[in-house]
């Protein structure tokens, strides 16, 4: 029962304090129309984003480690598409589209979902299908084939997971 508090207060303020970053000025009215609106949020959704399975997520090494991925997603998304530039640019047009399946075993839906979206932000790759362990990413060169499988992307969504 505590852990369960424990777990929705995290949610409430990381909740609040986005709430908050959005705003355009942080006033009483806004503190108090957030706080309502997260109250709300954790009450309708607490059994879907605190679910058994899906807790683990809500330590702070977990947060601090998925703050710590965004910079790292960013540079993966800038190299691929500095990488699609140069083959778009390229009066031959390399390219050589297909589709990749590779195997990720991840436990979690959030992991899940996080990679299939992260690959499917980088240019040049795009997840079309996942069936449970399985992935159908469409790539545009056989480099981006190749370079999804053992990804940092991959490396970092099982991080989470441990």
């Amino acid at each position: 029962m505590i852990r369960r508090f424990k777990e929705q207060l995290l949610m409430f303020i990381i909740l609040l304090a986005f709430w908050l970053i959005l705003s355009p000025a942080i006033t009483i009215e806004s503190i108090i129309t957030g706080t309502i609106a997260v109250v709300f949020v954790i009450a309708f959704s607490k059994e879907l984003i605190l679910s058994e399975k899906e807790s683990p997520l809500y330590s702070l090494k977990k947060i601090l480690l998925l703050l710590s991925y965004i910079p790292v997603l960013v540079l993966e998304i800038i190299k691929s598409g500095l990488d699609v530039a140069k083959i778009v640019l390229n009066p031959k047009m390399p390219i050589n589209p297909g589709f990749t399946i590779i195997n990720v075993p991840l436990k979690m839906d959030f992991t899940k979902v996080l990679f299939a979206n992260s690959v499917t932000l980088t240019p040049g790759t795009l997840t079309v299908d996942v069936i449970d362990d399985t992935y159908i990413i469409h790539h545009l060169t056989d480099e981006a084939s190749k370079g999804l499988i053992d990804s940092t992307l991959e490396n970092y969504a099982r991080k989470l997971e441990e």
